[in-house]
């Protein structure tokens, strides 16, 4: 059977990784610390970073299902599903009628550094995936 909680696990690392290394420095570099008042929210923080905590004890210590890599393409699948999703969302999310981007490097009108993102955010997270492969792999050996 096909193992959709390590898709999940693998989006959750990707979320906590693009919160910390491109979200925050972005707001921060634009807006200065008081833009960053709404990251700093308890409920924020605990939505987009608790997430490590829980995947890594669920994959480390709790999980015993499977994580082969003949399946690691899911990840990226949905990752595609996702932004193709948030791309034809982008003019539903505005009362404007204006496209409204969920994220500043989503934005098609960047040119190339839309798809450079793209692709690199892609590679991370099957690259979650497979530290996940290598995790269970240390755990069961």
């Amino acid at each position: 059977t096909l193992n959709f909680n390590l898709v999940a696990a693998s989006a959750a690392m990707l979320v906590s990784a693009v919160i910390k290394y491109a979200i925050w420095p972005r707001i921060l570099k634009d807006r200065g610390s008081v833009g960053t008042v709404r990251l700093r929210h308890w409920s924020v923080l605990m939505r987009h970073n608790a997430n490590v905590i829980f995947v890594m004890l669920e994959v480390g210590l709790l999980g015993g299902l499977p994580v082969r890599l003949s399946e690691m393409a899911f990840a990226p699948l949905y990752g595609i599903s996702y932004v193709l999703f948030s791309w034809w969302m982008t003019t539903k999310w505005s009362s404007e009628g204006g496209a409204q981007f969920i994220y500043f490097f989503m934005d098609t009108t960047l040119g190339s550094t839309t798809s450079i993102t793209l692709l690199v955010l892609l590679f991370v997270l099957l690259g979650f995936y497979i530290l996940f492969f290598f995790i269970q792999t240390v755990k069961w050996s």
